[in-house]
């Protein structure tokens, strides 16, 4: 979505627009949204005067739908012609590069990704995605997501652009971060294109190769250079196992559970995809061009870096899904258990600083980008009823506060899916909860309003607690109140101890990892538009020693015979040698009518528990 200035009578417009779409999609009733309620809000009065008075008790909670077929399809119907005639004129020019044209497996209004092969000069062939323009007239969205990609270079949990004609350089081993001391490990993209700057053709006769050198290497090496130019053509990294969405239908329809150690895992690199657009270039080093170099892979890490804070560019994504979230391969490192797990497209991604904050049609046209179902509480809150402006200017808690933890909202939200094996409920519902990675020195508990409430339900009773609170509290109604980066690492940090501790007899969880994620699916189909779904894509990960604490890989943990919410509490912390908390006043909580809190307060345990005796 373009993000252009309009004239203030149109913003106004568009404002009322906004809000009543948002006001039918928190009903649930947003195909009602036509003609004619379009022209009916431009009638409203708006803002609304005072302000938002907060979240109020659901007293029958839905239940989500159960994730039964994704049914991915390769594009609309209306686009094929043009995809088509888009995908020859691609594989023409293709052909100069030595890049052999699969086929196309996906379209949209941004575009077409299409599956190549080519071959490095040591004759390995290798896949990789090229994704281009549907249209003669093409807009800034290929330009964007190209744009982002430079941002996210180097960044090993971010899908990584794939320069055709990498220049060589002298500084190839150095790292961005004194954090980050690892050398470039053999998996990494830089040392998978290494062979591309001649990139030789198999199918040459004796005559191409005596003159390989003199005209016809020079003729394949410029024509990848203007490629790798070309802002209005991508080439990706190929992930050859697909999207989450692949597997949360394999498991959806056996009706089985991820084990506890593949949600932490898949988590766990989700997080660092976070961290990675936290810092935007980051995770590159010195010395290189994104542009023209395949950069080494780092594996994220906040060591060494200061707390983001509104000064600082954050890359927002807003379109994080399990159809975006794409699997690699597994190594002996910290993806032992689990593939590599990458975020994926980038084209309606945002790098927002406090320009774009203060920018009142900016941060109001960010409402729309991403998928309905994804929104996320900074996007769809009621308190947007009550802004006249930009938010930023208010003091707002929720409504346009988009930083790091949006992604990490949204990260939680595709863990949520992997948990409970449902489509995200609509329209979402807030329900109370003990907020508890933010406790006073005084103990005091905090009670807080969280769109991942479901995973308290008794089903959910054999999944890991801390996972399910952890995953609850990254879906926070107030983005202020779901769990910093610092808190987040040390809790990975803490279970990769745990897990550690349990001993080296991980070959059931492998087992199970590898009849999940073990044989390839065929490349699904996904759509390249605006609030696009990324192609299936992929390579062999990087493999560099963790970083930090946090990067160590997960050994398998047994998993506990698990009986009421009681005693999930005291088995899951006590034998941890953490305090325990008392999980069945966290469930009363979010299960008596009779005790609702509006507002943020706090209170001290006394307290709680007279109000609830």
């Amino acid at each position: 979505m373009g993000l252009g200035s309009i004239s203030e009578k149109e913003f106004r417009d568009e404002q009322k627009m906004r809000t009543r779409f948002f006001q039918l999609w928190r009903a649930g009733k947003v195909n009602h949204f036509d003609s004619h309620v379009k022209n009916a809000a431009k009638k409203d009065s708006f803002p609304r005067l005072g302000t938002w008075q907060g979240h109020e008790r659901i007293r029958f909670p839905s239940k989500p739908q159960r994730i039964r077929s994704t049914h991915d399809e390769v594009g609309p119907g209306s686009l094929r012609p043009q995809a088509h005639k888009a995908a020859q004129q691609l594989e023409a020019q293709l052909k100069a590069s030595n890049i052999r044209f699969e086929k196309m497996i996906g379209w949209g209004g941004g575009g077409i990704a299409c599956l190549c092969e080519t071959t490095k000069e040591n004759g390995e062939k290798f896949k990789i995605v090229c994704k281009a323009s549907i249209s003669q007239n093409p807009d800034d969205t290929l330009e964007l997501e190209w744009d982002n990609h430079m941002q996210m270079a180097g960044a090993k949990h971010i899908v990584q652009r794939v320069v055709l004609q990498a220049s060589p350089s002298k500084n190839q081993g150095q790292q961005p971060h004194a954090s980050s001391s690892q050398a470039p490990p053999a998996g990494s993209l830089s040392t998978q294109f290494r062979g591309l700057a001649i990139g030789n053709s198999n199918n040459n006769n004796n005559n191409n190769n005596n003159n390989n050198n003199s005209s016809g290497g020079n003729t394949v090496e410029k024509a990848r250079q203007a490629f790798d130019a070309r802002k209005d053509i991508l080439f990706l990294e190929y992930m050859r196992r697909g999207n989450l969405n692949t597997y949360l239908e394999k498991m959806g329809a056996a009706s089985k559970r991820f084990p506890d150690q593949v949600l932490w895992q898949i988590f766990h690199c989700l997080f660092k995809a976070c961290l990675a657009m936290a810092y935007p270039r980051g995770f590159q080093p010195p010395g290189l061009n994104a542009e023209t170099t395949n950069l080494p892979q780092v594996s994220e890490s906040h060591v060494g870096f200061a707390k983001p804070d509104f000064l600082s560019p954050v890359m927002i994504h807003f379109d994080i899904d399990a159809s975006n979230v794409l699997v690699g391969d597994f190594d002996e490192d910290e993806h032992n258990l689990v593939p590599l797990i990458k975020i994926s497209d980038l084209g309606i991604s945002r790098v927002i600083d406090v320009n774009f904050r203060n920018h009142e049609q900016y941060t109001w046209r960010a409402r729309l980008c991403g998928k309905q179902e994804y929104y996320t509480p900074e996007q769809f809150t009621e308190e947007w009823d009550f802004v006249p402006g930009a938010p930023y200017w208010r003091d707002e808690p929720t409504a346009g506060n988009y930083h790091w933890w949006t992604n990490m909202y949204q990260a939680a939200h595709v863990m949520w899916s992997l948990i409970t094996l449902c489509h995200p409920t609509y329209p979402p519902e807030a329900r109370e909860h003990i907020g508890h990675y933010e406790k006073t020195p005084e103990k005091t508990l905090r009670y807080e309003w969280s769109y991942g409430g479901y995973l308290f339900e008794n089903e959910f009773d054999d999944v890991d607690l801390e996972l399910r609170e952890l995953v609850v509290a990254c879906m926070n109604h107030d983005p202020t109140t779901r769990p910093s980066i610092a808190i987040l690492a040390k809790e990975f940090e803490e279970y990769a101890k745990k897990a550690a501790a349990s001993g080296p007899e991980d070959e059931e969880i492998q087992r199970l990892a590898h009849e999940i994620f073990g044989d390839p699916p065929p490349p699904v189909s996904v759509v390249p538009s605006t609030a696009t779904q990324s192609p299936t894509q992929a390579q062999k990960p990087a493999t560099p020693p963790p970083q930090d604490p946090s990067a160590q890989p997960f050994p398998a943990l047994n998993r506990q015979p698990r009986g009421n919410i009681g005693r999930i509490g005291h088995h899951s912390q006590q034998e941890q040698g953490r305090p325990v908390r008392s999980v069945d006043n966290h469930r009363l909580l979010l299960l008596t009518p009779r005790f609702s809190l509006r507002d943020k307060q706090q209170f001290s345990l006394r307290h709680l528990l007279q109000h609830l005796l």
